[in-house]
């Protein structure tokens, strides 16, 4: 590792936001997963959970770019941003989780 620490940024969006920031995310470049949901809290609406790996120092554009892409034409915006640290790595060789951080 190269000393970067990481976070794993979730979003929990409608899917017609998701549509929207989805392209501005690849056209800079930023990974991110989707994983699409129904049901649960709004079972009438779909959801999709976007799942983005991302430096430190790169989480604040992600969540801005969902914000500022992802309104609706009524400015509200529909969903939840949230960003975890991931220290853990699975490794394929002993199946072992190992933390990447210095003791």
């Amino acid at each position: 590792m190269d000393g970067t620490t990481n976070k794993l940024v979730i979003a929990i969006v409608p899917d017609d936001v998701a549509d929207r920031v989805l392209p501005f995310l690849v056209e800079r470049r930023i990974g991110v997963t989707t994983l699409t949901s129904v049901g649960g809290f709004h079972p009438e609406r779909g959801r999709k959970i976007l799942l983005s790996g991302v430096p430190d120092a790169q989480v604040d554009e992600v969540a801005q770019l969902i914000q500022t892409k992802g309104k609706r034409d009524d400015g509200v915006i529909y969903g939840v941003v949230f960003a975890i640290d991931t220290p853990y790595w699975l490794s394929l060789e002993d199946g072992a989780l190992n933390d990447p951080r210095p003791r």
